[in-house]
């Protein structure tokens, strides 16, 4: 892989050393500028470990594997996978119940 640097896993890493992961063109650069809540007031970068937290946690063994297998299938990052499930369920925690309305007779 001439020209290439070598991958550094973020997570292994401190914030403070150059990490040669390829960041991907935001949607707001493409057209117009806008205000990027990963950036802190002095318009830098927050690290990965001021946007980030890492967590432990039992799993149960089959659920494990199907998570696994859907990363791969996906080609995302577990945590990636577990941001969007956790988002999920916030969201469906914070709707309104549905209500249904008594029947008239």
């Amino acid at each position: 892989m001439k020209g290439r640097s070598e991958f550094v896993n973020p997570l292994t890493m401190p914030s403070d050393k150059k990490l040669n992961i390829p960041q991907p063109e935001r949607m707001e650069e493409r057209g117009k500028q806008s205000v990027d809540p990963e950036n802190n007031a002095e318009g830098k970068k927050k690290s990965f470990e001021e946007t980030h937290q890492r967590v432990a946690s039992w799993v149960n063994r089959d659920l494990k594997k199907r998570f696994d297998e859907l990363a791969k299938k996906r080609g995302v990052t577990k945590a990636a996978l577990l941001n969007e499930a956790i988002e999920t369920l916030l969201r469906k925690e914070h709707r309104k119940p549905y209500t249904r309305k008594e029947s008239r007779e």
